[in-house]
């Protein structure tokens, strides 16, 4: 089985690629070009599961373990983040009134 590990950043996509023992890094400019890749299975760091304030239990278990670096969990998506915004510095200044985390930037680039 040829497995593929996923997470977006500031210039794209890093994919690691495990087939056997052989492990590759490959740096990708857009979504679409993962599939030539070529893989039986991918995991992907993208969150699940909107909630009205972007809690989940999952995330304070995963910050919890990952302390001291908990802020690698970033909070989850909110539906009316993307309901209501296009524009993610105005959609925080509304998370912020509201009393809730702001979004993170690679949130709303999933």
């Amino acid at each position: 089985m040829i497995a593929l590990g996923l997470d977006g950043f500031r210039n794209g996509w890093v994919a690691v690629r495990i087939d056997g023992a052989r492990r590759t890094i490959h740096f990708i400019g857009h979504v679409r070009e993962i599939v030539a890749l070529g893989f039986d299975r991918a995991g992907i760091d993208i969150p699940i599961g909107m909630t009205e304030n972007g809690v989940r239990d999952c995330d304070l278990m995963a910050r919890e373990k990952l302390r001291p670096h908990s802020s690698r969990v970033f909070t989850g998506a909110r539906r009316w983040l993307w309901q209501d915004f296009t524009d993610p510095d105005k959609a925080n200044v509304e998370a912020q009134r509201r009393g809730q985390p702001r979004g993170a930037r690679p949130l709303w680039h999933l």
